[in-house]
């Protein structure tokens, strides 16, 4: 009976009861002395049995919180982890087994409110906050809303600022990284299949989720090594990169976004590789600018933009002919920026950050003209920065009452005609009568994006979304 709870509590009955097997058969002595070792053995196997029992359910809670960790990472299991859970929970206790078929059910909604448009996502929590405010919620409910709303809040944020990894790990795949030596040493067949595929899978996420979906074409740690081989870089070197990755993309738009990603904190010069392959687009990417170039009357206005930059940024790799940096003499930043902003008027309204952009590639542009006109007296030349102005960001033009920046290259007469052919179309598309006085105000980041307005109002369509058009490039 020794190993067994249940023999052992007969054998103490046997030996104490008045009708046990053992009354009167042995002297009390004995029967105390095997009554001593009987309640002892029994308390050890039952402090056994608990401490087996509290092992069982520990592992239980163990797995528990190992799954629900993997809910709130968005990546799905490996099927050997959740079998290995399922196999360590059955052996607790009735609540645990019902809290990992909960689990499982909270993993499942998750999957399916992933699988929607970041609008769709919204409109789904606002049902649920709503549901929680008139009926009432288990803390189980509260926690699992919570966890839906962070995956949701990090799926948008991975949306805009890394969608290849964002498709990728709901997927359960990862991206294969590009060749970056290659293109760093000028070819671009090395990784031009590669990029196509990825802009499929950005088209496609697109019209799954919508505007949301960021153009990054590169991966973090790609666009942080061309960085680097960009900050290193000389001019020349520095302009055969735009050169090779933009024959690589073959797309201005994500060409642009590539831009945006490799020279986040030196703007000009992704303004500068956006300019370099609008200007070649009829040609080679590495030709000179010919009379058939976008702005071929402001000259290369890429590489006018590099120059520029090295001459008032040596930090970020601009150095004189003899690698000593250098700093070259402007009008102060103040006066520049007042003539910018009279020029343009209100075409940058609500767009703060890239008129702080456009204003350091103007002074780029002008600090580039003025060194190859000898003058480095620092004195505003008005005529000088009118021209870098129209070279840099384009002549401003007044639709239906508005100022507003054509496309890079385009002008303003032709922007207009082809703006009022686009705006009818649009409006047509939506089911939409021209309400009259229709403007355009230039999209944030998209060059050639308009959305219409009337006042400052977005003109909506059927789905509460603002109509936009696209004005294409210039003849």
């Amino acid at each position: 009976a020794r190993n067994d709870p249940a023999a052992l509590t007969q054998l103490e009955h046997d030996l104490t009861a008045e009708d046990g097997y053992y009354s009167g058969k042995l002297d009390t002595d004995r029967r105390n002395v095997l009554l001593n070792q009987v309640l002892g053995r029994r308390d050890q196997v039952e402090r056994a049995a608990r401490d087996a029992t509290d092992r069982i359910e520990a592992k239980a809670d163990r797995a528990l919180v190992e799954f629900e960790q993997q809910i709130a990472t968005g990546v799905m299991a490996p099927v050997e982890a959740m079998q290995a859970w399922q196999l360590d929970v059955a052996g607790g206790t009735e609540a645990q087994r019902d809290r990992f078929r909960e689990l499982l059910d909270d993993e499942i909604e998750l999957r399916e409110v992933r699988k929607l448009s970041p609008v769709e996502q919204q409109q789904y929590l606002q049902g649920r906050r709503a549901e929680r405010q008139a009926s009432g919620a288990t803390a189980r409910q509260v926690a699992n809303l919570h966890r839906i709303e962070t995956l949701i809040e990090g799926d948008q944020r991975r949306l805009r600022e890394s969608p290849l990894e964002h498709d990728a790990m709901l997927k359960g795949t990862t991206v294969q990284p590009l060749n970056v030596q290659a293109l760093a040493n000028g070819n671009a067949e090395a990784v031009r299949l590669q990029l196509a595929e990825r802009m499929t899978t950005l088209t496609r996420m697109r019209r799954q989720y919508g505007p949301q979906v960021g153009n990054a074409p590169l991966l973090q740690q790609e666009a942080a090594a061309l960085s680097a081989v960009l900050g290193q870089a000389s001019v020349r070197q520095a302009a055969q990169l735009f050169g090779t990755l933009n024959r690589a993309i073959g797309d201005p738009a994500m060409y642009s976004a590539a831009m945006q990603q490799i020279a986040p904190d030196s703007p000009v010069r992704a303004y500068a590789g956006t300019i370099y392959a609008q200007q070649r687009a009829g040609g080679p990417p590495d030709a000179a600018i010919t009379s058939q170039s976008r702005n071929a009357n402001f000259g290369d206005v890429a590489m006018y933009l590099l120059k520029g930059e090295a001459l008032l940024n040596p930090g970020k790799g601009g150095k004189a002919t003899d690698g000593k940096a250098t700093s070259f003499p402007m009008p102060p930043p103040q006066q520049v920026e007042q003539r910018i902003a009279a020029e343009v008027r209100e075409a940058f309204a609500g767009r703060p950050q890239e008129f702080d952009v456009a204003t350091q590639a103007v002074r780029a542009y002008y600090a580039a003209k003025s060194a190859d006109e000898g003058d480095v007296s620092g004195q505003l030349n008005a005529g000088r920065l009118r021209l870098a102005i129209r070279a840099v960001i384009g002549e401003r033009t007044r639709y239906e009452g508005r100022d507003v920046l054509p496309p890079w290259g385009m002008p303003a007469g032709e922007f207009r005609d082809k703006a009022e052919s686009h705006v009818q179309e649009r409006l047509k598309a939506a089911g939409m009568r021209d309400p009259g006085n229709v403007a355009l105000m230039n999209v944030r980041g998209r060059d050639g994006a308009y959305v219409l307005v009337r006042g400052i109002e977005p003109l909506m369509d059927a789905n509460g979304m603002p109509l936009v058009i696209r004005v294409g490039a210039p003849r």
